[in-house]
């Protein structure tokens, strides 16, 4: 049983909180997050190499003169006004767009194909009336001179009359509808057509249904004519500007003509109404001409069909800019000949020296060698590019890994993202401890790079990774850390240990990160913390000493001090940066490490007071889940602490009122609709129909996310409320309604009944889920004898199973037979039988009395019958499972 998909409703926060957390769930936005992080990493892992340079804007302090001949690029002087003389020379790009003019004849067509449809339908349908309305008159005649009518019997004619009416009546609906729908057609196409005119356009087609195609090919051929003008804005300032310059026309590549017609939107209008319409009108359709319905449809369908249709095209014209911007050169090449000097002493530095004279700096011919590309010393080029590769494979290997690896820790968005920031801290990090190992240098020469960057807190990223998210998910970080910090410890330039400092800093990382891992693994006291970073410190200064050992045969008193001390340097920070952001992200993504935890397991908290204080019942059958909880987890290796805090909150919302439909008042006191909370024989629920009941029980699991929001108890417990009734169904309601449908002859639906999910998607959640069921199940039993107890669990453990609940969990068969057998243990300890106590017979009973009350009582003293109890009899036990009402 393996999980395949998490619900994440800790990330339902408000305002920044949900956009930082929600917002990573955009592909776009993930996407661009992804890229800044793989560029971060690259530029924090790449460190300059070591060198003295001259800085811009300051004086030479020396002469620097070119090992051997080179050749420098120095920017033009007057490059400025160059560009601006290739840019002036740019025509302007003009693109003509008539593409829109095919959408709309297609419009026009379908128009006009429709339109012909109904006009046709209509003139069958006034067909039709007349005829019927000539025969109904012939008819009605004819029955008025039968002797039959006059004697009052002939009541077949009558019916008969009525029935062509009812038809009469019919097509005329029909031929209202035809035509009202014909009216919608043309105000689809022309929306400058009233209802009225539309209503009238089509009157006039009824006469003569050729004169649909007329009016539309009439509109057709206006709109061809369209096509060859040239239609700019009225008041297009930037056209007229341009047109000067000389236009280009992108689609024939030649210059607009100075005498080329262009108009503005307003001419073409007044064109077009004027003189186009009419012309063609009186050319090719001589049956519209004159039309007073049909002319302004063919003027309204043409002028709403106009649009400017030259336009500049940015894009192409900024591109033509700057190519005739990149055709300017912008430096001009200087040979220095071997001994030339390329800075004089007491020159201001230019940007283009410094350039040439790192590029000719003993360091960059050293590592180099092998030429440069465009002024960057190949080797750098691919050391940038490894670690760009290394940056993208490790990230993407640590997200598939995870998805396939941790069902029961499937990581969301927000976890991608709290893992970005995370490493990047590392790197950040790691990038101070070597600047402050460049400023010791200066005042203390004995003290290496390799020193001060062993003190850095390589293991504070895996030991924060592990409280927040697991030992896995920590373990894939170490494996990301390790790339990176290679490359930064490669480019330290660490001369310790005979060059060798970068093979066995990684040593002494993977050895405290692993330890780091192992002591945070159980943190459930923030002062443990110091512990687990100490201890941490201390097996780094162990593994310095086994690199000595290995590396020279002995442990050289100097250097073993400087690299120990800042391995117990590196712990000490990363308790105190580990003290510092382990709450500050348990806030921004609301986790909850076990140290929160245990704050949480307390019943002072306010929740579980309010809690016990209005719901008394659902308090007590909370803790007992808790115990059920926290006993199973530790028998299957699951997290008992999590499990039990989870049971403690997981009914919070039978506390808040929910609004309802069907009840008095529109709302319920929740906690008196929970069988734990009512008293004997009060059950509200029996004065409520099934579906209102359901609906009810339903609300307090998403009531429970709430509150858990509204106190901040972490984002592990919210899940664990969201999915503690996964999405079973409530039986009981479910039955009554189902026995309700069958008298009343309706149906029901079994969502209705059902939780809202998801289903638990973590061995605590299912457990508390279990535990839930069970407990409520073996509460109804009316004698807990082991072997019921026995039966009921296992029965309740294989109706989970069956429905499905434990599909996207990590449990297995094994772990259930041992879960089922630690609910019973316990379920036999809260439910174990108690003797009964007799009572002393009332002749055993030693009375004292006074002398003259004993011969009272015995002259008193007679027998009296009394007759034998009798002994109820025992309750039938319920066949269906438990419900919370």
């Amino acid at each position: 049983m393996t999980g395949e998909g998490q619900t994440d409703p800790g990330a339902r926060g408000t305002g920044w909180k949900r956009f930082l957390l929600l917002g990573f769930e955009n592909p776009l936005l993930r996407g661009g997050l992804f890229l800044l992080f793989t560029l971060l990493v690259i530029r924090l892992s790449f460190v300059e190499p070591e060198g003295h340079l001259p800085e811009v804007g300051k004086v030479a302090p020396t002469y620097y003169v070119a090992p051997r001949a080179v050749s420098c690029e120095k920017p033009v002087p007057n490059h400025q006004a160059l560009v601006l003389k290739a840019r002036g020379d740019v025509s302007p790009i003009y693109e003509v767009d008539n593409t829109w003019l095919e959408a709309r004849l297609k419009q026009l067509r379908e128009a006009e194909d429709a339109l012909s449809a109904d006009v046709n339908a209509l003139l069958a349908l006034d067909s039709q009336i007349r005829e019927i309305a000539s025969r109904q008159s012939s008819q009605s005649a004819r029955i008025k001179e039968s002797p039959y009518i006059q004697n009052g019997k002939d009541k077949q004619g009558e019916a008969a009359s009525r029935v062509k009416a009812r038809e009469l009546e019919a097509l005329q609906q029909k031929s209202s509808d035809l035509a009202a729908h014909a009216a919608r057609v043309l105000v689809g196409v022309a929306p400058a057509v009233t209802p009225q005119e539309a209503d009238a356009v089509v009157n006039a087609l009824r006469k003569s249904e050729p004169l649909v195609g007329d009016a539309f090919q009439a509109s057709a051929m206006c709109l061809d004519e369209l096509r060859r003008w040239l239609v700019v804005e009225t008041s297009d300032l930037t056209f007229q500007k341009d047109r000067s310059q000389g236009i280009v026309l992108a689609h024939t590549r030649a210059k607009l003509a100075p005498d080329a017609r262009v108009m503005t939107y307003l001419e073409a209008l007044d064109q077009m109404r004027g003189r186009v319409v009419s012309r063609i009108i009186g050319e090719n359709f001589p049956r519209l001409k004159g039309n007073r319905q049909l002319v302004p449809l063919v003027e309204h369908l043409v002028v709403t069909s106009i649009q400017v249709n030259l336009r500049k095209d940015e894009t192409r014209t900024q591109k033509a800019l700057a190519e005739a911007e990149g055709r300017v050169p912008k430096t001009r090449t200087i040979e220095f000949a071997q001994g030339q000097t390329i800075l004089a002493m007491g020159d201001i530095v230019e940007d283009w020296q410094r350039g040439c004279i790192q590029r000719l700096s003993a360091r960059a011919l050293v590592k180099s060698g092998m030429g440069d590309v465009l002024g960057i010393p190949v080797p750098t080029v691919l050391l940038l590019l490894g670690i760009s590769l290394l940056s993208v494979f490790a990230s993407l290997a640590l997200v598939g890994f995870a998805r396939k690896v941790f069902h029961d820790r499937l990581l969301s968005g927000g976890d991608y993202l709290a893992l970005g920031v995370v490493l990047v801290l590392h790197l950040v990090l790691l990038r101070v401890f070597l600047a402050v190992g460049d400023v010791l240098a200066v005042q203390y020469p004995d003290i290496s790079r390799g020193v001060t960057f062993s003190a850095a807190p390589v293991a504070l990223a895996v030991m924060l990774v592990n409280s927040l998210m697991g030992g896995g998910v920590a373990l894939l970080a170490l494996l990301f850390l390790v790339v990176t910090t290679a490359a930064v410890a490669v480019m330290s330039g660490s001369e310790v240990l005979s060059g060798n400092f970068p093979t066995y800093y990684i040593l002494y990382m993977l050895t405290v990160c692993s330890v780091g891992i192992w002591m945070t693994r159980r943190i459930t006291r923030r002062g443990a913390y110091f512990l687990a970073a100490m201890v941490s410190g201390a097996s780094g200064m162990i593994c310095w000493v086994v690199v000595f050992l290995i590396e020279r045969g002995q442990v050289p008193a100097n250097h073993a001090f400087q690299l120990g001390l800042s391995s117990l340097v590196a712990g000490a920070v990363n308790y105190f940066l580990l003290v510092a952001l382990t709450p500050m992200f348990e806030y921004l993504w609301d986790y909850t490490t076990d140290s929160r935890l245990v704050e949480l397991a307390s019943t002072d908290h306010p929740a579980l007071k309010e809690l016990s204080r209005r719901a008394p019942g659902t308090y007590q059958h909370s803790l007992w889940l808790a115990s059920l909880a926290e006993e199973a987890a530790g028998r299957i290796g699951a997290n008992p602490l999590l499990a039990k805090v989870g049971a403690y909150y997981h009914d919070l919302g039978k506390l808040v009122a929910t609004s309802e439909t069907g009840l008095q008042g529109g709302s319920v006191d929740s906690p008196i609709y929970f069988a734990e909370n009512q008293l004997m024989g009060s059950n509200p629920h029996d004065h409520l129909s099934p579906e209102i009941s359901a609906r009810i029980l339903r609300k307090h699991v998403e009531q429970s996310v709430r509150m858990i929001r509204k106190y901040r108890l972490g984002r592990r417990i919210m899940d664990i409320a969201a999915q503690h009734h996964g999405t079973t169904i409530m039986e009981h309601f479910y039955s009554r309604a189902r026995t309700l449908a069958e008298k009343n002859g309706t149906t029901v639906r079994v969502d209705d009944f059902r939780y809202p999910g998801p289903r638990p998607q973590s061995k605590e959640a299912a457990l508390v889920m279990l535990a839930d069921s069970v407990e409520a199940f073996v509460r109804a039993l009316a004698v807990h004898t082991e072997e019921r107890i026995t039966e009921r669990v296992r029965e309740m453990l294989n109706r989970r199973m069956v429905d499905g609940q434990l599909d996207d969990c990590a449990l297995t068969f094994k772990e259930l037979k041992v879960i089922e057998e630690s609910f019973v243990k316990s379920l036999q300890t809260m439910y174990h039988a108690r003797p009964e106590y007799q009572r002393a017979r009332p002749e055993e009973q030693t009375v004292r009395l006074k002398r003259e009350d004993v011969q009272d009582i015995l002259e008193e003293q007679k027998t009296v019958q009394l007759p034998r109890a009798t002994v109820p009899a025992p309750a039938k036990e319920p066949d269906s499972g438990p419900s919370d009402a």
